[in-house]
């Protein structure tokens, strides 16, 4: 069971404005809230950045409603590009690009192969290293 419409109507958004907003009709969403139909991936990832949660939480995975790092929510492609444009990857040889170390350099070739939820997986592993 997810929880589209959960976050939906506690947040007081129209099923309609969501549906505009994700670029599909609204009995679509429909159908994604009362889970006759599994919502996309792009679909999720979409819902997430909207309502500032993680996917894990749309689907019922986790009852963590938000990131433990924000910075995850502004994930976007300038994101994607500039972790790309810092590391030069050379089969499995990079070189330290910015002041990186090879091995931050391996960590971000590795780290932007990575969708939007391993990503967030691996920023909560990062943040609970860190207490």
């Amino acid at each position: 069971m997810n929880r589209i419409k959960l976050i939906r109507n506690t947040n007081g958004i129209k099923q309609a404005d969501l549906a505009k907003y994700l670029n599909i009709a609204p009995n679509t969403l429909s159908t994604w809230e009362t889970n006759q139909i599994e919502p996309s991936n792009e679909g999720l990832k979409k819902i997430a950045e909207y309502f500032h949660t993680t996917t894990d939480y749309i689907l019922g995975l986790t009852n963590n409603s938000k990131p433990t790092i924000d910075s995850v929510l502004t994930i976007k492609e300038t994101n994607a590009e500039n972790i790309n444009n810092s590391v030069v990857a050379n089969g499995h040889n990079s070189t330290a690009i910015n002041g990186l170390s090879k091995e931050e350099a391996d960590i971000l070739k590795i780290y932007r192969e990575f969708d939007f939820d391993k990503r967030l997986k691996f920023l909560n592993l990062l943040a609970d290293l860190k207490e």
